[in-house]
């Protein structure tokens, strides 16, 4: 689809091919995307809080925490692709609304819900894996800069460029980031940094960047 930017190619491709089902999601397998949850539910305390999911897809985040009884505030899930949100609508999770949106080539996407919703934190499961390291960087950003000052922050996960195996090629179309890059330019934004690697074999991270 020549219209659509190169990140989001894949998915509107799967969902061309699959519908508006996991499989668009591009999600491996179902316990892949669970482990990853479950360390963003560790890595931050979501009780209570206004979620931006950033790349929803079909909402599982929010459904996965509520059948770990995680009683968020508010669940707000943006998704490129209109059929997965049409989806994802008709799943009627509790606390929770979804719009179509790139967040990545709508900048000011960020601060007008930071705006209207005043949310506190960012989450960016798996929605980076496309992405170049610079434009997923300028995205992690704006969603951070834009939190909630008192109690805001951003998750997010990518496949790790450190993870024991040497010249491995990248799982195309996602792309491998490398953790310590990352971690270090997370601390030059707030020194309350949290990187996790100690799941999936290594082949994945994740990183918290809290409000300082």
């Amino acid at each position: 689809m020549p219209d659509q930017p190169d990140y989001l190619r894949p998915y509107a491709e799967a969902v061309r091919t699959h519908g508006p089902t996991f499989e668009a999601t591009l999600w491996l397998n179902r316990q892949k995307q669970t482990d990853r949850f479950r360390v963003i539910a560790e890595a931050i305390d979501l009780t209570g809080r206004i979620i931006v999911d950033a790349g929803c897809g079909l909402g599982d985040l929010a459904s996965y925490l509520c059948e770990h009884n995680i009683q968020y505030g508010r669940y707000i899930g943006l998704e490129a692709m209109p059929e997965m949100v049409e989806q994802a609508r008709s799943r009627n999770l509790p606390e929770a609304r979804f719009e179509i949106a790139d967040f990545a080539l709508d900048e000011q996407c960020f601060p007008r819900l930071a705006s209207s919703d005043r949310y506190d934190i960012a989450v960016f499961s798996g929605s980076l894996n496309t992405f170049k390291e610079d434009h997923a960087r300028a995205v992690i950003k704006r969603a951070f800069d834009a939190a909630n000052e008192d109690k805001g922050g951003v998750v997010f996960n990518f496949l790790s460029a450190r993870h024991g195996k040497k010249h491995t090629p990248d799982p195309s179309p996602a792309r491998r980031f490398d953790p310590v890059k990352m971690t270090d330019w997370a601390l030059k934004l707030t020194p309350r940094v949290l990187l996790r690697q100690d799941y999936m074999g290594g082949h994945d991270a994740t990183i918290a960047m809290f409000k300082a």
